[in-house]
């Protein structure tokens, strides 16, 4: 509620207006970019501004940037025109100075490009808060964490490290922030001085900046907090219903009636679950095209050319599986992915009444979280190494029976990763308000052991090839 009252005093004073908004070139470049550019739907912009940020300070050194960011983030359809003040332009230039003074820190055993790279991806996540301050997911952030913080007993930390990964793991599950973002965050609970920092303070920064840096660093490496995230992600739609009760209603007069809140919870999660089958059908069509775009090009530069270089022509029935294959897969797994339905609600709407009623009363969470188990992870270990060798091995065999070459083959495994890893991706937008475990059987479970290997293939080939996707850094 208080977030709430902050958000309604706030007042932007004059705006940036910018001649031309909105135009129809820089709105289709941008889409057409995002088809290719396969990162979470709900980091474009942030993505967006970190682009721009490395070649404006390459080809202009950091100098008076923010008009210039702040130009083309509407021309692009990023922010709407004559929503951003003209001191928030003035305070980007400030936020890029603050950070350039970091790059030419020294840290031990850290190459100086990875210093500026961090620099510049923490720079973004703090530039996109100005841009568009999130004050109710921020509010949202401290209630979520004094409900689950007495709730949680974890052993292998001490109470600053536990309350420490307690908050990473609710920004991954509550909003999936990206390293970027959760860095800046995580400096902020180290360094709240850091978002408006005085020459003398930003002296002094400089000189503990690695101790500083390590620390930032240790905490998000930390496997706890993405763990943590995985086991409180059925816990995290109860909020976000919050969330979107306090953007729909007056949420004070309408948490005094009960039965009339409970009408507003369920209108909410019927609300959400369109929202989310839209979001499944957008992400389905960017991937589908994706796919296609990116198989169609490496058919022509390299699976064709190999063709012809090994066997001396080329192998027609392989071609087209390859083509259209991967594609036809991507739109048919993406489109049996189910949205959450009544039961769902039912217990969203359970725990959002206990959160606002029962306070500190009342858990529906167990009393700790077992994080490691050595022998079942070395057991796990031994038993993925065998699905990754028969997922494979069948794949190739069944391919060479249909006289696959070796480009081929390589190719239809990579397209097979990468459809796996979407599916994935794109599931998790329809799982975001699910808080009901799907019952599986012991097929689904036998299915998931031989897909996984795909699946974290592909989540390797996303990460490594987006550092030499050329029409990203476009």
């Amino acid at each position: 509620l208080e977030g709430l009252r902050e958000k309604e005093k706030v007042g932007i004073g004059p705006t940036f207006h910018v001649t031309g908004a909105g135009s129809s070139a820089g709105i289709l470049y941008e889409r057409l970019r995002n088809v290719i550019d396969y990162k979470d739907e709900h980091l474009l912009r942030r993505n967006a501004v970190e682009r721009i940020l490395k070649r404006k300070l390459f080809y202009e050194e950091g100098k008076h940037l923010g008009e210039g960011l702040v130009k083309e983030l509407i021309w692009a359809g990023y922010l709407r025109n004559d929503t951003v003040s003209l001191a928030t332009v003035g305070e980007i230039d400030e936020i890029v100075a603050k950070y350039l003074e970091l790059t030419d820190v020294n840290i031990d055993k850290v190459k100086a490009d990875d210093i500026r790279g961090w620099a510049i991806g923490v720079m973004s996540a703090e530039i996109d808060a100005k841009l568009v301050p999130q004050r109710i997911e921020e509010a949202l952030v401290r209630a979520m964490f004094r409900w689950l913080s007495g709730k949680i007993a974890i052993k292998e930390v001490d109470e600053r490290g536990k309350e420490v990964q307690i908050f990473l793991g609710i920004r991954r599950s509550l909003f999936r922030e990206d390293i970027a973002s959760l860095r800046y965050r995580l400096l902020l609970v180290y360094v709240p001085e850091w978002s408006s920092p005085s020459r003398p303070f930003l002296a002094r920064f400089k000189e503990h900046f690695p101790k500083i840096w390590t620390e930032v660093e240790r905490q998000i490496k930390n496997p706890l907090n993405n763990k943590l995230a995985k086991f409180l992600q059925p816990y995290t739609p109860p909020f976000l219903i919050l969330r979107e009760l306090v953007e729909v209603d007056h949420l004070e007069n309408l948490l005094a009636d009960q039965a009339t809140l409970e009408d507003k919870i369920e209108t909410a999660c019927e609300r959400k679950y369109l929202v989310a089958r839209d979001k499944v059908g957008r992400s389905i069509l960017r991937s589908t095209i994706y796919i296609f775009l990116t198989k169609m090009l490496l058919a022509y530069v390299l699976e064709m050319p190999a063709d012809l270089y090994l066997y001396g022509r080329l192998k027609a029935l392989p071609l087209v599986i390859n083509s259209l294959f991967p594609p036809a897969l991507m739109f048919s797994v993406g489109s049996s992915i189910k949205i959450p339905g009544r039961d769902n609600t039912e217990r969203i709407k359970q725990i959002v009444l206990e959160i606002v009623y029962d306070g500190e009363g009342g858990t529906v969470l167990p009393q700790s979280v077992q994080i490691r188990n050595y022998f079942l992870e070395r057991m796990f270990g031994w038993l993925y190494a065998v699905g990754f060798v028969v997922s494979f091995g069948v794949i190739i065999y069944f391919l060479s029976l249909l006289e696959f070459g070796f480009p081929s083959t390589v190719l239809f495994l990579f397209f097979l990763s990468l459809v796996s890893f979407f599916a994935y991706r794109i599931s998790l937008t329809a799982r975001e308000y699910l808080v009901i475990s799907q019952r599986e059987g012991l097929g689904s479970a036998v299915i998931d052991f031989f897909t996984l290997p795909f699946l974290r293939v592909g989540h390797w080939l996303s990460s490594e090839f987006a550092k030499i996707n050329v029409f990203s850094e476009v």
